[in-house]
This record gives structure tokens, sequence and C-alpha cells, in this order.
């Protein structure tokens, strides 16, 4: 994908100064490599979820978090991957948008603590003092 809601992401990451990490897929074409600043080269993968899970480990190794917003199949695999692995993620919930939200969406039902609507919900499950973040994904 070349823009669409996942370029706004990476983009509003960037101008808040997330670090976005992008790595190289079966596939990958030069505007995927574009949309982000700091590409990780991990391996050349045949499908998304090995290198969601290499940046999933990246993530909490640094004590960051992994956000899903939206997806679809792949995404949903990845979420499964993120509980499976123990990591620290937050789910983007739909809110006043056509559809069902995507992956992230509908996996609010099993995490509902993980969900988030805007920035600022996101910023506040992500900066909270440490005895109250983000729970670790259950086992």
């Amino acid at each position: 994908m070349e823009g669409g809601f996942e370029l706004i992401v990476h983009k509003l990451a960037s101008e808040l100064g997330v670090p976005v990490v992008g790595f190289i897929n079966e596939g990958t074409v030069p505007g995927q490599i574009a949309m982000v600043k700091d590409l990780v080269l991990a391996g050349a993968y045949k499908d998304w979820v090995a290198p969601a899970a290499a940046a999933m480990g990246i993530a909490d190794e640094a004590g960051g978090y992994t956000i899903f917003a939206g997806g679809g199949g792949t995404v949903t695999k990845a979420i499964a991957e993120a509980r499976r692995m123990g990591v620290r993620f937050a789910l983007m919930q739909k809110r006043n948008v056509p559809g069902d939200g995507g992956s992230s969406a509908i996996a609010c039902a099993d995490d509902p603590d993980r969900a988030f609507h805007s920035v600022d919900d996101l910023l506040r499950l992500v900066q909270v003092p440490t005895s109250r973040a983000l729970p670790r994904a259950r086992q």
C-alpha cells in the first residue's frame, strides 16, 4: 500500500516523534519503503506476520508498544501473535466511521483495556506511570 490510512498513521507518528520502523517483505515496492524513516533490514519475509513479530519484539525490548490501527486478515494474525508473544500493544477502536473498524476494532471486544479512539487516548495509554501501563498480553 503506497498511501491511504497507513500513510496517515505513519505521518502522524512521525510528527509526534514516534519512530516508524519498516521491514522488507517479498513484493515490497519503493512507495512502501518511503513511508518509514527508520528501515530495519531484518531479513526478507514471504508473509507479513513474520516481520510484524520481529517489529513487536524490537518495540517490546525497547520498552515500546505495538499499535494496531484497522487492518484485515494479516493484522488479525499479528494481533494474535502479539498476544502469544506477550508484548505490550494498543488497539484502535472504531468511532464514527463506516464499516467494522478493521481487525483492531474487532479485537477490542477481547481487550477493551487496550482500546483507544484518538491520539490523546493513545498517548494516555502508552505514557501512564508504569504501575498503570498497558498490561502485557495474555498468554
